[in-house]
């Protein structure tokens, strides 16, 4: 697979089970998976800078977490939650969102972010 940002990757191989970080296992895992052939330990130790042992999309990509953050945010505040925002997007009621739902029901509700990329993102 080819991820064109480091979101997606984050979503789809390093954190595969959603617990919002990333241990050595699951690391070492996603690399031999994407076929990576480099220092394993040198790219971990390069990623967690803080030295907790795991690593979060904070650390390989903070303007992602940002995004999520406060996209997540806004959803808590306007809707009660991100599951609750999507079922308000979802026009259709086909338990889908579509861009065109997402982009409409950001601009409609006043999500000052990119919804565009954020969809894309997601």
């Amino acid at each position: 697979r080819n991820f064109k940002n480091h979101l997606k990757a984050w979503r789809h191989v390093l954190d595969v089970d959603a617990s919002n970080h990333c241990n050595y296992d699951e690391f070492e895992a996603a690399c031999k998976k994407i076929g990576f052939r480099g220092d394993v330990p040198g790219a971990w130790r390069a990623l967690d800078d803080d030295l907790s042992g795991y690593i979060t999309l904070h650390e390989i990509d903070p303007v992602s977490s940002d995004t999520l953050f406060m996209f997540r945010k806004w959803c808590d505040e306007e809707f009660g939650s991100v599951r609750s925002a999507f079922g308000v997007f979802d026009d259709s009621g086909d338990n889908e969102v579509t861009q065109r739902e997402f982009r409409r029901s950001c601009r409609v509700y006043g999500y000052e972010g990119n919804a565009h990329k954020l969809f894309h993102a997601l």
